[in-house]
């Protein structure tokens, strides 16, 4: 998963080249700065970039892919249908469910700008 990083708190959606810049989960970080000096903000998020003409299932596939690439977005699901038992396998499961529902919703965000 890749990780952006600013000092000025994004804005959620930011027109950008032909497309926009979904930023999403944004953490405000204090980061202690050199000896003597005060300890500034940061912002640490997640970005993905999609297309003005993308459509809402290409908006999700963006923010899903950005924490599951294929190959392991497909694992999770596999591992889950041959042992939906293991705990393991129900959590990772779990957890990638939440961020579908997640993407689904602020894809529906991005669709409305």
């Amino acid at each position: 998963m890749i990780k952006s990083q600013s000092n000025i708190r994004p804005e959620k959606i930011q027109s950008h080249n032909r497309g926009y810049l979904i930023n999403f989960n944004i953490e405000e970080k204090q980061v202690e700065g050199l000896p003597g000096q005060a300890p500034t903000i940061q912002y640490e998020y997640e970005q993905v970039f999609v297309k003005v003409s993308a459509t809402r299932n290409e908006i999700i596939a963006a923010i899903i892919h950005n924490a599951y690439p294929i190959d392991n977005e497909i694992a999770v699901i596999n591992n889950y249908l041959v042992d939906p038992d293991d705990v393991n396998n129900e959590q990772e499961y779990q957890t990638y469910q939440e961020r579908r529902g997640f993407a689904k919703a602020l894809a529906n965000e991005v669709i409305d700008v």
